[in-house]
């Protein structure tokens, strides 16, 4: 998660900012911190890479939002859900990653522009992040539904209640981020008539303290224990639940060996993908989740060495959580053969998608519901 800390703290704005530094230092000790390759590195990380998920996500995203709001796509509950996601890895790129590329780049954080600024887009960024997460949640627990109860879920499911839900969701988490708009902003002091500014930093020890020390916990939490969780226990039963149902379907059918063989080999299909998404939320969430946790530890126990390898791995955890961001709604959507023929036909080329989809899955009982749509 994106830290005040790592950029903003009560030091002098000429001093924390200066090539994005992590923490407060002194002058001599930053000047051989950054004389190391790890730190430079970094740098390059965020000046090279940064800007190419943000131009993919961004395009990604809207191609997405695009897509399922089309006639026929937009009828499925589970495209609330997913533009949702969408939106919210939209915002989370455009405050975060970008933010964090014009800070190393340019060495300019658009957080100290105004208060107003520094608490809202600190806010807006946590949000993000945390909402993204739970529509991931979300699509995995209606997707569960669906396989496990399809008709009560055809009633109960409705996009109505689907968008409701998502409101509810976005009401909580936003509320539980409200004390960064009353923890953080400008600090003006007046000191024998001259006047000093502070940009962006916590207004009380107290915040700063539960900020550092706290936050990150409730952090991890709610942005990757939790939802992780819950998607291995979503996955789990979908994959459960079609190989069953694949498995009455093939005892019951009376087909040739070649049709059996076409059954079985649907499943791996299915069960590499959901086994995918769940290790790549959980390799994008838990590195920065673990990295702002001990990174004040091994800030003030580590030498310059050291705090030039936390330099390089702060860039490399935010790419690996925003990389979550970037790529994460293609993997839950490109595999759906109603999102590929309504993309097709976006680009006029619904002609080339005439050809049979061989990799949809489909058939989540007896009776033939479709499970597979976005899956």
């Amino acid at each position: 998660m994106d830290t005040i800390s790592m950029v903003n703290t009560s030091c002098p704005d000429n001093q924390n900012l200066t090539n994005g530094s992590v923490g407060c230092m002194s002058d001599s000790l930053y000047e051989d911190y950054t004389t190391y390759d790890e730190h430079i590195a970094g740098i390059y990380l965020w000046k090279i890479v940064a800007p190419i998920m943000i131009v993919l996500g961004n395009l990604g995203s809207i191609l997405c939002i695009i897509v399922l709001n089309r006639k026929s796509i937009r009828q499925y509950t589970i495209s609330v859900f997913l533009t949702a996601m969408a939106v919210s890895d939209t915002l989370a790129l455009n405050t975060g990653l970008l933010r964090n590329w014009i800070l190393y780049t340019f060495d300019i954080d658009i957080r100290l522009s105004s208060d107003i600024l520094c608490r809202f887009h600190t806010w807006l960024l946590y949000f993000a992040l945390d909402f993204s997460a739970w529509m991931l949640v979300a699509v995995t627990i209606v997707r569960a539904g669906m396989v496990c109860f399809p008709h009560k879920m055809k009633v109960i499911c409705t996009k109505q209640k689907a968008l409701m839900t998502t409101i509810i969701v976005a009401v909580v988490l936003s509320c539980s981020k409200l004390h960064i708009l009353f923890g953080m902003g400008n600090i003006i002091e007046y000191n024998n008539g001259t006047m000093t500014i502070q940009h962006c930093v916590y207004l009380s020890k107290a915040y700063e303290s539960f900020f550092n020390n706290i936050g990150p916990w409730l952090d991890l939490v709610t942005f990757c224990v939790i939802p992780s969780i819950l998607l291995i226990a979503g996955n789990t039963i979908i994959i459960f639940q079609v190989i069953k149902s694949k498995q009455r379907i093939a005892a019951a059918q009376e087909s040739s060996n070649n049709r059996q063989r076409n059954i079985g080999t649907k499943i791996p299909s299915m069960t590499t993908m959901l086994i995918g998404l769940n290790t790549v939320f959980l390799l994008s969430s838990i590195p920065i989740s673990v990295y702002v946790i001990g990174y004040n530890q091994w800030y003030e126990e580590g030498d310059t060495r050291d705090q030039a390898v936390l330099s390089l791995m702060w860039p490399i955890t935010n790419i690996l959580m925003y990389s979550n961001n970037t790529f994460n709604f293609a993997l839950y959507v490109l595999s759906g053969k109603s999102f590929r023929k309504e993309a097709l036909k976006l680009f006029c080329c619904s002609s080339a998608y005439r050809q049979q989809d061989t990799d949809v899955v489909h058939v989540a009982g007896q009776q033939g519901i479709t499970i597979g749509q976005f899956a």
